[in-house]
């Protein structure tokens, strides 16, 4: 069984692992991300990030490893049918099971159920202790308000040259309506986990901020919205840009659990301090925002 190391929240996380199971144990589809971070006493906003950060594996990683757990105990049973197996812990044919098995175990279904060599090896690999992972020595937390600000935004789809592209619409927009001089940040927000979801898939929004007031016209393309502002735990990171998914992982399962703040409702923000086409990407320079209530 999957357990979890001690700490403030890790009873929160013990009852997802515990519902995800018993749906599996009872034929039923996994619960929805909602009803898995209500489960938690999570913030649905936040869940699959704070999933990610606190257990060392994205949400559906877990889900697809305990669904093949279930289903090695089935195989093992006299007379199992793949079939019957597949359809228990919720794939709709065996054909997708079969790819499941193949992309996580290096195997076959038959051979599961044919072989206690090879159920014993897969029931090692998919045996993990679920746990937070240590990413940095020390962070360096500060907790910081952020002033309201008028923010101009394009969406984005795909790598960090898509996103580059998405900057570079706004700072051409910005010239041509003289506005370059008024700019007072360049910030983002990531709605995927770039180790998580394929590169072209990765969906986030491309920002540059005025101060509140600002008179503002926009094409067609580009959004008008406003920063509330508020309260925020900063971390600034130092590097490639690929350091700011573990540096988040870090404020969110070393700093977060004990620091008696609770996450407010708004994106985590991404402020970019420096010019990645002039700054040698080692001495880039981000400050993670993480929301706070």
């Amino acid at each position: 069984m999957d357990t979890l190391e001690t700490s403030p929240i890790n009873p929160r996380l013990q009852r997802v692992l515990d519902r995800i199971t018993a749906a599996l144990a009872q034929g039923d589809a996994p619960p929805e991300l909602d009803a898995l971070a209500r489960e938690a006493h999570f913030s649905p906003f936040h869940f699959h990030r704070l999933w990610r950060a606190l257990t060392g594996e994205p949400i559906g990683a877990t889900v697809a490893r305990l669904r093949l757990r279930r289903a090695l105990g089935l195989l093992a049973q006299p007379g199992a049918s793949i079939t019957d197996v597949a359809l228990a812990v919720g794939f709709e044919s065996s054909q997708s099971f079969a790819r499941l098995v193949r992309q996580h175990l290096d195997t076959t279904p038959g051979a599961l159920r044919d072989d206690a060599g090879v159920r014993d090896e897969a029931e090692r690999r998919l045996e993990r202790p679920l746990r937070a992972p240590a990413t940095l020595p020390r962070l360096d937390v500060s907790v910081v308000s952020v002033a309201p600000f008028e923010a101009v935004l394009v969406s984005a789809t795909g790598d960090n040259e898509a996103l580059a592209e998405a900057y570079g619409a706004l700072f051409a927009w910005a010239a041509e309506a003289g506005l370059v001089e008024a700019i007072t940040g360049l910030w983002g927000i990531d709605h995927d986990d770039r180790r998580d979801v394929p590169a072209e898939q990765c969906r986030a929004e491309a920002i540059i901020a005025f101060p509140t007031g600002t008179a503002i016209a926009l094409p067609e393309g580009l959004r008008r919205g406003q920063e509330a502002g508020g309260r925020y735990a900063r971390i600034r990171v130092v590097g490639p840009y690929d350091r700011l998914e573990p540096a988040l992982d870090g404020l969110l399962a070393d700093w977060w659990p004990t620091s008696g703040y609770a996450l407010a409702e708004r994106p985590i923000l991404f402020q970019y301090l420096d010019d990645p086409e002039t700054t040698p990407a080692d001495i880039l320079r981000t400050d993670i925002h993480l929301p706070l209530a």
